[in-house]
Parts: structure tokens; C-alpha cells; sequence
């Protein structure tokens, strides 16, 4: 077998071995740990929720004021943009979460898991800095 054969063999085999890992582990995770899918999915669902709350709060706060600086109507559009990318992340974990704990399910549900972890990582980096930019925002507002 020629040195490029036996490479693109390894990397194969390689690229197969991490593709079970990820999916055995997930797996398990759904199915022997009771929970709706891996770890980090629990706290992004959780800090989606934290979000949306606040995000709604400033919102309502900031309905009172009579007029609005530019800067307040900053804030409005951001707390605005951070709310609709959480609820976009709230809906997106809602349709990949298994129906029940039973193993056609839980399978489902880790092939979803697993092909949208690339969509979440760059929905999650869109709401960590919507967050940065509305917490300079917040602090410049209230000094």
C-alpha cells in the first residue's frame, strides 16, 4: 500500500473512531443520565432562559422613560436582538430534545445533538457578544 493510501486509511479510521466516541457519549448521556441531552446544551438552555428574562426587564424599564436618549434606544435594539437570538436557541434545543427515554428516541436525538453542535457553537458565540455589547451599553447608560 503507497504512504497516501495508508494515510487517508488512518484519517479515516481516525475521524470514524471520534465519531463514536462523540456518539456513545451523548448517547449516554441521554439515556443513562436521564437528562434531555449533553451538559453544555443544559447551560445554554439555562442561560438562554436568564436572558430572555432580562432581556425582557430592560425592556419594560425602559418603556417608562418618556423620552428616550440615543443611547437608551441602543439598549432597546440590543436587549431586543439578545431576547430574539435566545428564543431562537430555546426553540432550535425544544426540537432536538428526545420525546422520551426510549433508545430509538435517545438515537434520534444524538444524531441531532451531534450534526447541530456547529450551528449552536455560532449561536451561542452571536448571544455571548449581543451580551458583551449590551453590558457596555448598561454601563455606559448608568454612569
Amino acid at each position: 500500500m503507497d504512504p497516501a493510501s495508508a494515510i487517508g486509511v488512518a484519517s479515516s479510521a481516525i475521524a470514524f473512531l471520534q465519531f463514536t466516541y462523540q456518539f456513545s457519549t451523548t448517547l449516554f448521556s441521554i439515556v443513562a443520565d436521564g437528562t434531555s441531552g449533553p451538559v453544555q446544551y443544559d447551560d445554554l438552555e439555562e442561560v438562554c432562559h436568564k436572558m430572555k428574562h432580562m432581556s425582557l426587564d430592560i425592556e419594560l424599564s425602559q418603556e417608562d422613560a418618556t423620552a428616550q436618549s440615543p443611547m437608551q434606544m441602543a439598549v432597546l435594539s440590543l436587549s431586543n436582538q439578545c431576547r430574539l437570538l435566545a428564543e431562537r436557541i430555546l426553540r432550535r434545543l425544544e426540537k432536538i430534545k428526545p420525546a422520551n427515554r426510549k433508545l430509538i428516541s435517545a438515537i434520534k436525538a444524538t444524531v441531532k445533538y451531534i450534526y447541530s453542535k456547529e450551528e449552536f457553537s455560532t449561536l451561542q458565540k452571536n448571544l455571548d457578544t449581543c451580551r458583551g455589547q449590551l453590558h457596555l451599553h448598561l454601563s455606559t447608560l448608568h454612569k
